[in-house]
Protein backbone atom coordinates (compact mmCIF):
# COMPACT_ATOMS: atom_id res chain seq x y z
CA UNK A 1 0.00 0.00 0.00
CA UNK A 2 1.70 3.50 -0.83
CA UNK A 3 1.86 5.77 1.66
CA UNK A 4 -0.94 7.91 2.45
CA UNK A 5 -3.68 5.52 1.24
CA UNK A 6 -6.26 5.07 3.54
CA UNK A 7 -6.74 1.58 4.53
CA UNK A 8 -10.58 0.60 3.89
CA UNK A 9 -12.00 -1.10 6.87
CA UNK A 10 -12.75 -4.45 6.52
CA UNK A 11 -14.81 -6.99 8.84
CA UNK A 12 -16.71 -10.45 8.01
CA UNK A 13 -19.90 -9.28 9.54
CA UNK A 14 -23.01 -8.87 7.42
CA UNK A 15 -24.68 -5.42 7.78
CA UNK A 16 -27.49 -7.12 9.92
CA UNK A 17 -24.57 -8.05 12.36
CA UNK A 18 -23.63 -4.51 11.79
CA UNK A 19 -26.54 -2.91 13.07
CA UNK A 20 -26.97 -5.53 16.41
CA UNK A 21 -23.12 -4.41 17.03
CA UNK A 22 -23.88 -0.55 16.71
CA UNK A 23 -27.49 -1.38 18.55
CA UNK A 24 -25.56 -3.16 21.58
CA UNK A 25 -22.84 -0.25 21.90
CA UNK A 26 -25.58 2.23 21.95
CA UNK A 27 -27.69 0.69 24.61
CA UNK A 28 -23.62 0.16 26.52
CA UNK A 29 -23.06 3.37 26.27
CA UNK A 30 -26.34 5.02 27.68
CA UNK A 31 -25.71 2.73 30.59
CA UNK A 32 -21.91 3.87 30.93
CA UNK A 33 -24.05 7.66 30.71
CA UNK A 34 -27.02 6.40 33.69
CA UNK A 35 -23.79 5.01 35.47
CA UNK A 36 -22.23 8.17 35.44
CA UNK A 37 -25.42 10.45 36.33
CA UNK A 38 -26.37 7.63 38.83
CA UNK A 39 -22.53 8.03 40.41
CA UNK A 40 -22.50 11.29 40.45
CA UNK A 41 -26.28 12.36 42.24
CA UNK A 42 -27.21 13.94 38.54
CA UNK A 43 -30.48 12.65 38.66
CA UNK A 44 -30.66 14.31 42.19
CA UNK A 45 -33.96 16.27 42.75
CA UNK A 46 -37.09 14.11 42.08
CA UNK A 47 -39.17 13.12 44.79
CA UNK A 48 -38.92 9.69 43.86
CA UNK A 49 -34.95 9.39 43.87
CA UNK A 50 -33.73 5.67 44.20
CA UNK A 51 -30.36 5.83 44.67
CA UNK A 52 -28.41 7.60 48.05
CA UNK A 53 -25.18 9.17 46.44
CA UNK A 54 -22.79 7.09 48.49
CA UNK A 55 -19.40 7.21 46.34
CA UNK A 56 -16.42 8.58 47.15
CA UNK A 57 -15.21 11.03 44.59
CA UNK A 58 -12.27 8.85 44.09
CA UNK A 59 -14.18 6.20 43.21
CA UNK A 60 -16.41 8.66 40.91
CA UNK A 61 -13.17 9.57 39.27
CA UNK A 62 -12.41 5.71 38.69
CA UNK A 63 -15.68 5.23 37.25
CA UNK A 64 -15.58 7.87 35.02
CA UNK A 65 -11.72 6.91 33.79
CA UNK A 66 -13.24 3.15 33.30
CA UNK A 67 -15.58 4.21 31.56
CA UNK A 68 -14.06 6.57 29.05
CA UNK A 69 -11.46 3.75 28.32
CA UNK A 70 -14.36 1.50 27.53
CA UNK A 71 -15.80 4.19 25.18
CA UNK A 72 -12.58 4.52 23.69
CA UNK A 73 -12.41 0.87 22.43
CA UNK A 74 -15.66 0.43 21.62
CA UNK A 75 -15.38 3.94 19.66
CA UNK A 76 -12.26 1.69 17.64
CA UNK A 77 -13.98 -1.62 17.33
CA UNK A 78 -16.59 0.65 15.43
CA UNK A 79 -14.31 2.37 13.00
CA UNK A 80 -11.98 -1.12 12.73
CA UNK A 81 -14.93 -2.23 11.50
CA UNK A 82 -15.77 0.65 9.12
CA UNK A 83 -18.90 1.27 11.22
CA UNK A 84 -20.35 4.97 11.12
CA UNK A 85 -21.91 6.68 14.14
CA UNK A 86 -24.69 9.21 12.38
CA UNK A 87 -24.84 11.81 14.50
CA UNK A 88 -27.76 12.68 16.14
CA UNK A 89 -29.54 16.01 14.23
CA UNK A 90 -32.77 16.17 17.02
CA UNK A 91 -33.04 19.73 18.62
CA UNK A 92 -33.01 19.29 22.78
CA UNK A 93 -35.91 22.07 22.23
CA UNK A 94 -37.58 19.88 19.81
CA UNK A 95 -36.90 16.42 22.01
CA UNK A 96 -37.84 18.14 25.42
CA UNK A 97 -40.97 19.31 23.73
CA UNK A 98 -42.45 16.06 23.01
CA UNK A 99 -41.08 14.50 26.65
CA UNK A 100 -43.58 17.35 27.71
CA UNK A 101 -46.33 16.11 25.36
CA UNK A 102 -46.07 12.28 26.78
CA UNK A 103 -45.82 13.98 29.95
CA UNK A 104 -49.50 15.28 29.16
CA UNK A 105 -50.73 11.99 27.56
CA UNK A 106 -49.58 10.49 31.13
CA UNK A 107 -51.63 13.00 33.16
CA UNK A 108 -54.61 12.14 30.49
CA UNK A 109 -54.66 9.19 32.67
CA UNK A 110 -55.37 10.37 35.91
CA UNK A 111 -58.30 12.07 34.81
CA UNK A 112 -61.85 10.63 36.59
CA UNK A 113 -63.47 9.07 33.36
CA UNK A 114 -60.23 7.08 33.11
CA UNK A 115 -59.56 6.25 36.87
CA UNK A 116 -63.04 5.16 36.83
CA UNK A 117 -61.66 2.29 34.71
CA UNK A 118 -60.63 1.37 38.23
CA UNK A 119 -63.42 1.48 40.21
CA UNK A 120 -66.55 3.70 40.35
CA UNK A 121 -65.26 6.90 42.36
CA UNK A 122 -67.25 8.65 44.87
CA UNK A 123 -68.11 12.42 43.95
CA UNK A 124 -65.75 13.80 46.12
CA UNK A 125 -63.08 11.69 44.62
CA UNK A 126 -63.81 12.40 41.42
CA UNK A 127 -63.49 15.99 42.43
CA UNK A 128 -60.19 15.49 43.54
CA UNK A 129 -59.09 14.24 40.87
CA UNK A 130 -60.12 17.02 38.77
CA UNK A 131 -58.40 19.55 40.90
CA UNK A 132 -54.97 17.48 40.44
CA UNK A 133 -55.51 17.67 36.88
CA UNK A 134 -56.31 21.11 36.67
CA UNK A 135 -53.34 22.05 38.95
CA UNK A 136 -51.25 19.91 36.98
CA UNK A 137 -52.61 21.44 33.67
CA UNK A 138 -51.79 25.09 34.84
CA UNK A 139 -47.89 23.91 36.02
CA UNK A 140 -47.89 22.05 32.46
CA UNK A 141 -48.98 25.20 30.40
CA UNK A 142 -46.55 27.54 32.09
CA UNK A 143 -43.86 24.40 31.05
CA UNK A 144 -44.99 24.35 27.84
CA UNK A 145 -45.07 28.09 27.15
CA UNK A 146 -40.96 28.19 28.70
CA UNK A 147 -40.69 25.45 26.58
CA UNK A 148 -41.67 26.89 23.37
CA UNK A 149 -40.16 30.46 23.82
CA UNK A 150 -36.91 28.58 24.35
CA UNK A 151 -37.56 27.27 20.87
CA UNK A 152 -38.18 30.66 19.73
CA UNK A 153 -35.26 31.91 20.79
CA UNK A 154 -32.99 29.06 19.99
CA UNK A 155 -34.46 29.68 16.42
CA UNK A 156 -32.94 33.63 16.25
Amino acid sequence: MASGELQRPTTEFSAIHQRQLFSVFKHVDRLLTEMLAIAGGTMSGSPFEEYVSDLSAESQAELRQNIETLRRHILRILEEKGIPINKQSTSAAHAVRIRAHLVEIAFEELKPKRMGGYGQLTPQAHHELQEIIDELAEAMRHFQEASENEGDSQKR
